[in-house]
């Protein structure tokens, strides 16, 4: 019992701090999101190199 109201006390303050900290919770998720973002980005950059490159060592090794 103890736990479980230490949680939601816990919520409740984080909660708090949210809402009294718009802006730096707003930059916060812009800041996680771009970063999110920028990592897909360069995965997928990464992956479409490496499937030309094979392309054209195969185009290559055919002549």
């Amino acid at each position: 019992m103890l736990t479980l109201r230490l949680i939601f006390e816990s919520l409740g303050f984080a909660w708090r701090a949210l809402k009294s900290n718009i802006l730096r919770t707003v930059l916060s998720l812009l800041g996680v999101t771009i970063g999110i973002f920028s990592i897909i980005a360069v995965l997928t950059l990464v992956d479409s190199l490496e499937k030309i490159f094979a392309t054209v060592l195969i185009f290559w090794e055919a002549m």
